[in-house]
């Protein structure tokens, strides 16, 4: 039988400034007083410290090759603004009724 592997559709590749950087801002939704952005948390950061491959890039920089499934760029994303807490100065919401109405 042939063996049929499931492959993450996202791939991107950090520095390792970068992804040390990631790291800490999806770390900062384990303070989260929401439960299920700290289980997401505690998931995704598992996964990415499990699943990421460190590697040497052309000049010898450290390098981070990171492989996520949509539902797991979801939940980084979900943390992200989780924990971000801006205060947004527009109302992009009614600027996107505005727009979506100029094309209709």
């Amino acid at each position: 039988m042939i063996e049929v592997r499931n492959i993450p559709s996202i791939k991107f590749i950090l520095d390792k400034n970068n992804f040390n950087q990631m790291l800490e801002i999806i770390s900062k939704g384990m303070t989260s007083t929401n439960e299920e952005i700290k289980e997401r948390t505690a998931k995704i950061k598992n996964k990415l410290l499990r699943y990421s491959i460190p590697f040497e890039g052309e000049n010898k920089e450290e390098q981070v090759n990171i492989l996520l499934y949509q539902n797991e760029l979801t939940d980084i994303y979900a943390i992200i603004l989780a924990t971000l807490n801006i205060k947004p100065n527009n109302d992009y919401y009614k600027v996107l009724l505005e727009t979506r109405a100029k094309y209709k």
